[in-house]
């Protein structure tokens, strides 16, 4: 039911230069679901893998997950989070590729309040059936997200992610209940999006 791949509950875990593909589960984390726990991914690929609910690729709750040089692809989900989905903790990612997933909301990722801080990574042609081909955020309450860094080096490039039967569109980058967060924070550091 959760986590077709690796199920993981409280403690501390790390996946380093592995793959995770092909897997499926019937509720959360068609490859991982992670809980209340620390989780720290390094140099992996999590692909193909496929889920029900939310979090093709990742599902993480109520913890921490940091994502390094790590390629999440091919991965969907029938509600949020093709890629990664998660809420309530912290996720960090850095040099890392999130492209080619597909969800109802968050295609790349869907995130439930808590921390998420994205650098010098991709999100790209990811797609999503309602909202947010590449991010969904949802009830955020901190204002501007936290995502990217302090200045060019650490910037993303989240370009590319679309709504189901739609052509790439500046709209479908970045996402929350509101709309649209692509002009708002394209140019700022906090969030780094751009095409180019």
């Amino acid at each position: 039911k959760f986590g077709g791949g690796i199920s993981y509950f409280e403690g501390s875990i790390t996946i380093t230069e592995s793959t995770i593909s092909g897997n499926s589960a019937s509720f959360f984390g068609g490859g991982i679901t992670s809980e209340y726990g620390s989780m720290t991914i390094i140099e992996s690929t999590i692909s193909g893998n496929t889920t029900s609910s939310s979090g093709g690729g990742i599902d993480g709750w109520r913890g921490s997950i940091t994502i390094t040089g790590s390629t999440i692809s091919g991965n969907s989900a029938s509600s949020g989070g093709g890629g990664i989905a998660g809420g309530d903790g912290s996720i960090t990612i850095i040099e890392s590729t999130i492209s080619g997933n597909s969800a109802k909301f968050g295609g790349g990722i869907s995130y439930f309040e808590g921390s998420i801080t994205i650098t010098e990574s991709t999100i790209s042609g990811n797609s999503a059936s309602s909202s947010g081909g590449g991010i969904h955020f949802s009830y955020q309450t901190s204002g501007i997200l936290p995502i990217g860094g302090s200045n060019d080096a650490e910037k993303n490039t989240i370009c590319g992610n679309y709504k189901d039967g739609d052509s790439p569109s500046l709209d479908q980058q970045i996402r929350d209940g509101s709309g649209s967060l692509y002009d708002t924070y394209k140019d700022t550091n906090d969030i780094s999006a751009y095409c180019d």
